[in-house]
């Protein structure tokens, strides 16, 4: 990589971004040519531009996503107005807030292009991140060279959760699939997976038996006085948040409820005269 030496001077010189590079690390392409690098040396950017003085350069800096999700690459759209003294262009790239953040630097130039595509990766952890893009164009006479800056800022919401997927298991207790009427049953609905929280929906058949909150797991729901009659009972699990578990539906469990077998009376016949006395005068 080729170094320049370059005299202390009021004017800002992106230049300085080329200096002491032996172990740059790359991070960013950038479009048309060279490739752009990140370097640890930050502060000389904020340094260097901070002496800024005189004419300056009109530059926009334009992310291709405002919101990035955490790692993920984005692009920024830099321009800079010409130098009436021409001149091959740099830019710079340097993180401001919060510190220290991804991208400490990045760098791209020399060319004779106005505009360059720097791509960025956006940092691992949610929050609001700014970064301010230096700009050089003469950067091969420092005497006429034109410099600017321009502040961009992108927010990293939180990676969004993984929806655990759930599976519901419908059990009766009793076991037996036939009763007596009038029949008692307790339904248990088993909800799986890790932390599943919601409400499970009893039914039978398209009727709706009621409700019970899922705790530990399960849901439960007491029936008594069934009258004689075909069921089919399920157990449809809603989560509390959508975002985080899949509803679910248990298979249907068939229960039949008989009459009770008549009970055979016992009966007794007794006879009695009137009036009562055994003997009598005809006629």
């Amino acid at each position: 990589m080729r170094t320049r030496r370059l005299k202390l001077r009021t004017i800002p010189k992106i230049a300085v971004l080329a200096t002491g590079l032996a172990a740059a690390v790359l991070v960013a392409t950038i479009n048309p040519a060279p490739v752009a690098q990140a370097t640890p040396r930050a502060a000389n950017c904020a340094v260097c531009h901070g002496a800024d003085s005189g004419a300056v350069s009109t530059v926009t800096a334009t992310p291709s996503t405002a919101t990035p999700a955490p790692g993920a690459a984005y692009t920024v759209a830099i321009t800079m107005t010409a130098n009436p003294n021409g001149g091959n262009t740099g830019f710079g790239i340097v993180a401001v807030a919060p510190t220290p953040a991804p991208n400490p630097v990045v760098r791209g130039g020399p060319s004779a292009s106005l505009t360059y595509t720097a791509n960025m990766i956006a940092p691992a952890a949610s929050g609001t991140y700014s970064y301010t893009v230096y700009t050089d164009q003469g950067m091969d006479d420092p005497t006429v060279s034109l410099t600017g800056s321009k502040v961009f800022s992108i927010t990293v919401a939180p990676a969004a959760p993984v929806q655990v997927t759930t599976t519901t298991a419908l059990a009766m207790s009793p076991t037996a699939a036939t009763a007596v009427a009038p029949a008692a049953k307790t339904l248990t609905a088993t909800v799986s997976g890790a932390g599943a929280a919601g409400t499970v929906q009893f039914f039978n058949g398209a009727a709706s038996l009621g409700s019970s909150p899922v705790a530990a797991g399960s849901a439960t729901l007491a029936l008594t006085a069934i009258p004689v009659g075909v069921y089919s009972y399920r157990a449809v699990f809603t989560p509390t948040t959508a975002a985080l578990f899949t509803s679910s539906t248990s298979a249907n469990l068939a229960f039949t409820v008989t009459a009770p077998a008549p009970v055979q009376v016992t009966t007794t016949t007794a006879l009695a005269m009137s009036p009562t006395a055994a003997t009598a005068v005809a006629p």
